[in-house]
């Protein structure tokens, strides 16, 4: 399988609250493209040594994703992060297709 996929993002990262609560907001966007073939055929043997291509699926050209998260301070010795990133694939996410992926965070000192 021969790949290359260059990828770029851009974030936007805003601070607010006050010294006391900080907080922390970020918004991300960003957009990769295979460039070479999208093919995943394989050489494979049986037990006998005999050779036969098998094709896999097709890997998928475009890829967009986009992310958030929050940050804060709530007390001095307390920290809570929450992110959510959605990945979409070949205009998946008009098919209600893709992928998303979250977490929270909470950091006592």
């Amino acid at each position: 399988m021969r790949s290359l996929q260059p990828y770029a993002q851009i974030s936007f990262d805003k601070d607010f609250g006050n010294q006391l609560r900080p907080m922390n907001l970020e918004l991300r966007v960003g957009y990769a493209r295979e460039l070479l073939g999208t093919g995943r055929t394989v050489t494979v043997g049986a037990q006998d040594g005999t050779l036969f291509a098998a094709s896999g699926t097709t890997l998928p050209r475009d890829q967009l994703t986009a992310g958030v998260s929050l940050g804060m301070q709530p007390t001095k010795t307390l920290s809570v992060s929450n992110r959510l990133r959605r990945a979409d694939r070949d205009g998946a996410c008009v098919r209600a297709g893709g992928a998303s992926a979250g977490g929270l965070s909470v950091l006592s000192a």
